[in-house]
């Protein structure tokens, strides 16, 4: 319930500023995300309970070609909540036009860099992961500000890290950041994920922490993407607490390419559900830390 002026009986500055940012960053998460020809999208996003947080979106452009982003936003307030608008607003205008996630990373960059220089003592600060993908010529060019993490699930079988490629923007004008780029036909899944699932922490504190959260996403890849996602953050809710408000936003965006796959067999699909606990909704191997 908003807290009320006593002055004047309405909502205070401060609740009412909180319920407007909240109306701001709700408008900028897709309630279901499309991907092309070959792919399939699974993406589900918690909301903490603070302001700012995370979010996500495909972009597409022309000549087949498409925008992967998933970021998280951390900053004071209504400023918070304007830094996703302004940043989700600039990904799908320049998105679709820029030849490189460094060259889009730079411009995020600098529209944080706006919206810094009004603040004095605090700024707001954006961690994200970008890929650009070009169906005709195969590749996905990608680039990581700060904590936003991603796993690849290759098609020998080969799971990886995606290493950071830069610091996290809003943090400094002159940014320092990479690109790198991966083989469509290499890629089976592609996993991001936002620093709220590792930060979790459970009742009494203890956070879910790096090995833990890449244990459950690795537990659970071969798993059909929807299901993956619904486990994993079921994992996640499983430690944290199911009535407890996440303190973070925590955001699983998976990518599964399908192009030149070959599904398994109904008859390995169930042996391998058979190992799945339908009821608790995690992964045997993961119990030990999900409990």
């Amino acid at each position: 319930m908003s807290q009320l002026d006593t002055a004047t009986g309405c909502p205070s500055t401060d609740e009412a500023e909180f319920d407007l940012a909240r109306q701001i960053q709700s408008t900028f998460v897709p309630e279901k995300c499309y991907g092309w020809p070959g792919t399939r999208i699974a993406a589900r996003r918690i909301a903490g309970g603070g302001l700012g947080g995370d979010f996500h979106d495909v972009i597409r452009g022309l000549d087949e070609q498409y925008t992967l982003i998933v970021g998280t936003i951390t900053g004071p307030g209504l400023f918070a909540a304007l830094g996703k608008a302004v940043l989700s607003g600039a990904a799908r205008k320049f998105g679709p036009i820029s030849r490189s996630p460094r060259v889009l990373m730079d411009q995020l960059n600098r529209l944080l860099g706006r919206i810094n220089a009004n603040l004095r003592d605090q700024c707001v600060r954006c961690s994200v992961f970008i890929g650009l993908v070009d169906r005709a010529r195969g590749i996905l060019d990608y680039s990581s500000a700060g904590c936003c993490r991603a796993l690849v699930w290759s098609r020998e079988g080969e799971l990886y890290d995606l290493q950071s490629t830069g610091a996290i923007l809003g943090g400094s004008a002159n940014l320092d950041c990479a690109s790198e780029r991966l083989e469509l036909t290499s890629l089976r899944r592609l996993v991001i994920y936002t620093d709220g699932l590792t930060t979790a922490r459970s009742i009494s504190g203890q956070p879910l922490g790096m090995a833990r959260g890449r244990r459950l996403l690795t537990d659970t890849v071969r798993l059909p993407a929807d299901k993956q996602v619904e486990v994993v953050l079921q994992g996640l809710r499983n430690h944290v607490g199911p009535d407890r408000v996440l303190t973070d936003d925590v955001t699983v965006f998976l990518t599964e390419f399908m192009e030149g796959v070959t599904a398994p067999s109904a008859d390995s699909m169930r042996t391998w559900l058979r190992s799945y606990d339908r009821v608790g909704g995690t992964v045997p191997d993961s119990s030990v830390f999900l409990g």
